[in-house]
């Protein structure tokens, strides 16, 4: 009885050790910007309350671009996950690039959109300027 409880402690030992070495580092995300508010990626974890699991389960890596079109590049070396393409560049990402396997996983802007916050112009009220047209 001694021999099977101690066969049975050895067993959940070499279970435990073996899943505390199964853990894996975080996952590093690599995510392109090119222009703050559009693009969130650098702020996005000033308040490190919204990101409960960073440095836990991954880590992120803001990089900048000089605009949407070089992330193509980019992602198309693979020194690049996430990027933030504008629509016309996405376009160009699928259609000259052949990345057929492109996923939008989030829209950061959105304007004109009923519900949504859209570009508001003013001008003086003494302005020969009357409306849009």
């Amino acid at each position: 009885m001694v021999m099977r409880i101690a066969r049975i402690l050895a067993a959940v030992s070499v279970f435990a050790l073996a899943a505390a070495e199964a853990q894996a580092d975080p996952v590093k995300i690599r995510a392109g910007w090119s222009n703050t508010p559009t693009a969130m990626a650098p702020i996005i974890f000033a308040k490190p309350e919204l990101a409960q699991h960073l440095g836990k389960t991954y880590t992120m890596e803001a990089v900048h671009f000089a605009g949407s079109a070089p992330e193509i590049t980019a992602l198309a070396s693979g020194d690049l996950d996430i990027a933030t393409l504008a629509p016309s560049s996405f376009a160009l990402a699928i259609e000259n690039a052949h990345m057929s396997d492109l996923r939008v996983i989030g829209d950061e802007n959105q304007d004109g959109v009923p519900g949504w916050f859209t570009s508001l112009y003013f001008v003086l009220k003494d302005s020969p300027i009357k409306s849009v047209e």
